[in-house]
């Protein structure tokens, strides 16, 4: 039997925090503040592994060239994280990062999370029955 079986979860979600809107403002000319829109040019996706850029791009590019409440791309940052998760990838996730908007450049960062097992107490079981 086994005396002790440990394991351990490594989970590398990143606790973050969504900018609020006045920080996400603040670097967007006042015409954009006014209108409470952000420009969007291009939106990059970083720290993907599992899924190719063409792949998260379908996701991204509807919402590309246009102006944007930061509600919207606030709903864009869950659609990627709902993709991983409804492909079973239930501890990875999307943020988005501290950054500047002056440029129109949006980065949306990607975690994917990981598990990490260690059993240990097999002095009285066979390692291949695990």
């Amino acid at each position: 039997m086994i005396s002790k079986i440990v394991a351990i979860i490594a989970f590398k979600i990143a606790v973050c925090t969504i900018m609020g809107q006045a920080t996400f403002a603040q670097v967007i000319d006042s015409t954009t503040i006014e209108k409470n829109l952000i420009k969007v040019r291009e939106i990059k996706i970083e720290g993907n592994t599992v899924f190719d850029n063409s792949e998260l791009e379908k996701i991204v590019a509807p919402f590309e060239h246009k102006e944007l409440p930061l509600e919207t791309i606030l709903q864009l940052k869950d659609q990627l994280t709902e993709y991983y998760n409804s492909r079973e990838y239930t501890n990875s996730g999307a943020f988005l990062p501290p950054q500047t908007l002056q440029d129109g450049d949006i980065t949306i960062k990607i975690i994917e999370g990981t598990y990490e097992i260690k059993i240990t107490g097999l002095n009285k079981l066979d390692e291949k029955y695990i």
